[in-house]
């Protein structure tokens, strides 16, 4: 059985006076939890899997959801396009890094891997008020 961790940071902080199992299933629910309120108050969150090193965000609505992410180096990138009917087209123009996905067509990914730490913005061809601000540490 393949277990995958999802990170959500949300600032606050979970005390527990149990140890193991049960301090690790009281966590989960807490995490879920503020999830499930966070997304009900319409603030988008970026899904981290720590097991793949993947962070992703989707491109809905003619934005990219949430606008603004924090990576570690190495880790991936991936855009979603889960908008059922438009086309996306993200690219980056960064003096020491390009990238550029041509069409992206709904339901399909693309991942981006930075080459250096330092702050780089994504962009789309197709809708140019999307902008998604990534720090890469």
């Amino acid at each position: 059985m393949q277990m995958t961790t999802f990170v959500i940071r949300t600032g606050l902080k979970a005390k527990s006076n149990c140890s193991g199992r049960f301090r690790r299933i009281g966590m989960i629910r807490f995490g879920i939890g503020i999830a499930t309120v966070m997304l009900a108050s319409g603030t988008a969150l970026a899904v981290s899997d720590l097991a793949s090193g993947t962070v992703q965000v989707m491109q809905k609505s003619r934005s990219f959801q949430p606008g603004a992410i924090e990576l570690q180096q190495n880790q991936v990138l991936q855009i979603m396009n889960d908008d059922g009917q438009l086309m996306y087209h993200a690219y980056v123009d960064a003096r020491d890094f390009k990238f550029d996905s041509g069409e992206q067509a709904p339901g399909t990914t693309v991942n981006i891997q930075f080459p250096t730490a330092g702050i780089y913005v994504v962009l789309c061809g197709i809708h140019p008020k999307m902008r998604l601000n990534v720090a890469v540490r």
